[in-house]
């Protein structure tokens, strides 16, 4: 008669990071393979693994290299400016919008030679955080589909609409043309 698996000490139930259960030993079926909840156990183990070494992977790249994040602002009168640490937008809204950086990211302002466009850089030693603080940028204007005016990541394609377009010779959108 095989032994009962008795439940680990509480001391050691506050100490796994696993759920009580999972904490046990996998269980072998009848057929003398692990079960199912034991490969699944495995899996996740796996996974955590892999997510613990990419973090910390990122976070050694990020200590020697940095991380950036380029955006592109198109759209006529559309600007930005550094003003301190803060960054000033002009999207074609009635005011400015002031940003504040997250912590332990930087801007940096220019403008293209060849295109004349302005950009920003987002400069940072955490990934997320410069990855987070360019989403909240873009989010203030977004590429529009009508003519791409908006704020973009570097090399990003946004897909055009083509517009109104009426009938086969008309011009403008309402029905039989101009009157």
């Amino acid at each position: 008669m095989p032994r009962q698996q008795s439940a680990p000490p509480a001391r050691l139930r506050t100490l796994c990071w696993l759920p009580v259960a999972s904490c046990r030993r996998p269980q072998a079926s009848a057929k003398g393979r692990p079960s199912r909840a034991a490969s699944s156990r495995a899996a996740r183990s796996a996974r955590v693994g892999a997510y613990a070494r990419a973090q910390v992977a990122n976070l050694v790249e990020g200590v020697t290299k940095g991380f950036e994040k380029k955006l592109e602002i198109t759209g006529v009168g559309y600007r930005a400016a550094k003003d301190g640490q803060k960054l000033i937008l002009s999207l074609g809204f009635s005011h400015q919008i002031p940003v504040e950086p997250l912590g332990g990211v930087s801007f940096e302002v220019g403008q293209d030679t060849a295109t004349r466009r302005p950009f920003i850089t987002i400069l940072g030693i955490d990934k997320e955080a410069v990855g987070q603080q360019a989403a909240v940028i873009r989010k203030l204007k977004p590429p529009e589909p009508y003519k791409g005016k908006g704020i973009r990541y570097q090399g990003e394609i946004v897909r055009r609409k083509a517009g109104k377009s009426g009938k086969a010779g008309g011009k403008g959108g309402a029905k039989g043309g101009k009157k």
